[in-house]
Parts: C-alpha cells; sequence; structure tokens
C-alpha cells in the first residue's frame, strides 16, 4: 500500500545517534509514512539499537557498500510518493513531514523539496522552531539550476519525488560513488527537473554538525569535491550546453566556500590552492553570476499558513 513519504536512514557504527534520529522520525505529527533503515555493516551495537523498535522500521542489513548504496537499495523497496533523506545523527523535527506534505498539496507535486536547516553541536540543545509559529515561508523556482540565493545542503533536506529518483538512477553513476560530495552530486542530477521548492522557515531539519575537522578530513572532502569537477567534464550531469553554466555557478560556488572557509582560513592553504586551481572556471562562472544577480530582484517568499 502506498504511503505518501518513505524516510530513509543510512546507518554505519552510529549507535549513540541513530536512537535520536529514529525517534525523530517516530515523532512526526504527519503519519502517513515507512521509515527503512538500512544497516551499512555495523559493527557496534547499531543492529541491537534498531532491533528495539519491532514492527515500527524496517531494517536492512548488508555488508559495508557506502551511504549512497544504502540509500539506493532502501528506495528500491519504498513505497512512499515521495523519498524523504535522513542521516544518523540527523533530526526530522515534529512538524516537518506536515510541512512537506502541504508543500506538496500547495504546489501540485513538485519534483524536489529542499528543507530548511538548523545546525546543532553534542554539547547544544536539540533545535526547535518558536512556539506558536503558524506561518510557512517558501521560494519556488523552476528547478534548482534556477535558484538565486546560496543555501546550506545536506542529504537530509532533501525530500524528492520517487519517480523522479527512479529516472536519474539514484545516488551515483552506474556504481561509481560520489561520496563525501554525494549531496552535491545528488542536486547536480537533479537539478533541471522541476519545480523545486525550498523551505526557508521553519526549521524542518536538525543537522549534526561534524567537530572532526581536521586537515584529513578536509583534504578527503576536496578530493570528493574535484571528483565532481571530473563528472561535469565526462559530461555526467543533465542539461548539456543550455545548462552548463547553471552547473558550472553550483559547483563554482561550493568550491570557493570550501576553499576559503574550510582550507584558507583554517590554515590549510596548499589544500585551497589545488582546489582554487582544480574549479577555476567553475568558480570564475560563479563569482560572475553573483555579480550579476546583485542588479536583479531576488525571488520573493511565498507564505503559507501551517495547517497541521
Amino acid at each position: 500500500m502506498k504511503v505518501r513519504f518513505s524516510v530513509l536512514i543510512s546507518a554505519y557504527n552510529r549507535a549513540d545517534y541513530a536512537r535520536k534520529t529514529i525517534d525523530s522520525v517516530l515523532a512526526q505529527t504527519f503519519t502517513d509514512y515507512e521509515v527503512i533503515v538500512v544497516d551499512d555493516g555495523s559493527t557496534d551495537d547499531t543492529p541491537q539499537v534498531l532491533a528495539s523498535y519491532g514492527a515500527r522500521i524496517q531494517v536492512i542489513r548488508q555488508p559495508r557498500r557506502g551511504p549512497e548504496a544504502a540509500r539506493n537499495d532502501a528506495a528500491a523497496l519504498a513505497r512512499g510518493e515521495y523519498l524523504a533523506m535522513l542521516d544518523t545523527g540527523d533530526l526530522l523535527l515534529p512538524r516537518a513531514l506536515a510541512i512537506y506534505d502541504q508543500i506538496i498539496r500547495t504546489f501540485d507535486s513538485p519534483a524536489l523539496i529542499l528543507g530548511s536547516i538548523k545546525t546543532f553541536r553534542d554539547e547544544q540543545p536539540l533545535p526547535t522552531n518558536p512556539e506558536g509559529s503558524s506561518q510557512i515561508q517558501v521560494l519556488s523556482f523552476p528547478d534548482y539550476m534556477s535558484k538565486d540565493l546560496a543555501i546550506f545542503h545536506a542529504n537530509s533536506q532533501f525530500v524528492i519525488r520517487k519517480s523522479l529518483f527512479d529516472e536519474m538512477g539514484g545516488y551515483g553513476h552506474n556504481g561509481v560513488a560520489a561520496f563525501p560530495r554525494d549531496d552535491f552530486d545528488f542536486l547536480l542530477k537533479a537539478g533541471t527537473y522541476g519545480p523545486c521548492v525550498i523551505v526557508l522557515q521553519p526549521y524542518t531539519v536538525g543537522y549534526h554538525e561534524n567537530e572532526n575537522i581536521t586537515l584529513t578530513y578536509i583534504s578527503w572532502a576536496v578530493d570528493g569535491l574535484l571528483g565532481l569537477v571530473r563528472f561535469e567534464k565526462q559530461g555526467l550531469y543533465p542539461g548539456g550546453g543550455e545548462r552548463r553554466w547553471d552547473r558550472y555557478a553550483v559547483l563554482g560556488g561550493l568550491a570557493a566556500n570550501s576553499a576559503v572557509r574550510h582550507c584558507w582560513l583554517r590554515g590549510y592553504r596548499k589544500v585551497a590552492i589545488r582546489l582554487f586551481l582544480g574549479a577555476a572556471p567553475m568558480i570564475f562562472v560563479a563569482l560572475w553570476k553573483k555579480l550579476l544577480r546583485r542588479s536583479r530582484k531576488p525571488t520573493q517568499p511565498i507564505v503559507l499558513t501551517f495547517e497541521g
């Protein structure tokens, strides 16, 4: 039997966070959903944590294959009209699915919805929204590539129509993974389908911020980003020449932000220079498009009265 949402969770050695993540889904005010968790070869207590939920969640156990393959395997079993991604450690805030459902009904089943993220760390209280908030503010674009603002991205904010997920082949490229930049790779693959609705407020996702920002981690992330640049040069993203500059702007914006904020300002200058050189054409296009946007009126938010 069909459901509105399939919430797909990939878990690998995250017993310490898995329960909070799953509980945040089970606490949703909207109830027409299923939860599918892929235990991607965990060797800690994750299997025991998942087993404690019984029939409330569906669990897939498999050898370690990576988060992209895990999400694809979960999607293959999903009964939802829409797939909502959620990484272990992140949270769905209580009204998230109700907000997404209202957006789907209001905007005639958009291809892609991007939720609004509030970051938090272990020592911080879990994110919440103001009590009594009755408004939903969103931006609607013909597709993701048409957006005219910079926003934070993470897999846990992605809500995609399952028919589109299947059409674009899910995550990765015929078994070639884009991890750890699978989030942007996914958006580049889905970027020409529309409409795309971006939630501005209230928050729908609590994003567990990674505190282990080491040189090894940053170099690994930069390698992943340069992998996306290679995918673009190989012509693996949709849109052809007509949307090339849009794709370049997305890649260049990510590269410039990563090179400055995560590399240069942290003192990792050699890594920053490697990223600047590897993505130079994309960075130039991103800066050019940013200058053009300053002369144009930005897209205005659409305000909905929350029905839930």
